[in-house]
């Protein structure tokens, strides 16, 4: 009696996974999900990484009317960003912002496919095209001064801009005793 009562468990949650697509891409993501951001893990395991971005893609490819669909691209495309997938982090804001315009964070996908183009791909006139379209596209955006700033120091290596910085707290310390 005791088996058969689980047998049938067994085979009605089977049925149940297999009935409802959309719940078992959801505890997939979600199983991913915990396994790669997993705190106590140290690093990033990229092949754990990349399924779960092509399970975020599947999930918008079968569900594209789903709330959830724009947010799962989004999500993939800052994990491809943050493990040097450059042009699949590109495709993927693309995405976003063609086919969720009205999605809330289509200023970030805009302003990060910009960061992309410089800090991932090195492409600096792709970078700039986009941050100035950041710009002009959402003028009172909380990233606004971040674009603008990248934009002064577009290109620049970490020694060019230390230069920078010290030559301007000269011209700042000169100013002050020119005061006084």
């Amino acid at each position: 009696m005791k088996r058969s009562i689980v047998v049938l468990s067994i085979c009605s949650l089977f049925l149940f996974v297999a009935c409802n697509p959309k719940k078992s891409h959801l505890e997939e993501i979600s199983n991913l999900e915990k396994e790669l951001f997993d705190t106590a893990k140290k690093g990033i395991d990229e092949p754990k990484a990349m399924l779960l971005v092509d399970k975020y893609v599947a999930f918008a490819d079968k569900f594209k009317d789903d709330s959830l669909a724009p947010m799962y691209l989004f999500k993939g495309a800052e994990i491809c960003m943050n493990i040097h997938k450059g042009q699949r982090a590109i495709d993927l804001f693309a995405r976003v912002m063609k086919d969720y315009s009205s999605y809330k964070n289509v200023p970030e996908a805009l302003f990060l496919t910009a960061f992309t183009f410089e800090n991932v791909m090195e492409k600096y006139q792709d970078a700039e095209k986009n941050y100035k379209l950041f710009i002009e596209k959402y003028p009172d955006h909380s990233l606004k001064q971040q674009a603008e700033l990248s934009l002064q120091h577009l290109g620049k290596t970490p020694d060019e801009l230390v230069a920078e910085f010290e030559a301007k707290l000269n011209e700042d310390s000169l100013a002050t005793t020119a005061k006084k």
